[in-house]
């Protein structure tokens, strides 16, 4: 979740960045995002998950 999350924020800089390339970001965008939301699904509690040596 950390990765799509930590993707999604970088291309939308790159969104803001690359006015020729907006129709292929936002189709990136869009993936990333369903991707995020099914993994929500599968993993309701994944923001209770403490991950040994970071979030402890």
């Amino acid at each position: 979740m950390i990765s799509i999350e930590r993707s999604m924020q970088a291309w939308k800089i790159l969104l803001d960045a690359l006015e020729d390339e907006q129709d292929s970001i936002l189709s990136l965008l869009v993936i990333l995002e369903k991707s995020r939301i099914l993994l929500t699904a599968l993993v309701p509690n994944y923001l209770q998950f403490a991950r040994p040596g970071f979030d402890q």
